[in-house]
């Protein structure tokens, strides 16, 4: 038997002003930095195996 919550008893969720929200947005700014990281990270151990 499952009790599901009624609307009085739902939170609202927060709303995020324009600062926070500018921060929240801006991590997909970093996205193409992760991608890139991660191929220089593969061309790493590419060259140590290659030596090794």
């Amino acid at each position: 038997m499952s009790v599901e919550p009624g609307p009085e008893t739902r939170l609202p969720l927060p709303r995020l002003g324009l600062i926070p929200m500018v921060i929240f947005g801006s991590r997909w700014l970093q996205l193409p930095l992760y991608f890139g990281l991660i191929v220089a990270q593969c061309v790493y151990i590419a060259l140590f195996l290659k030596e090794l």
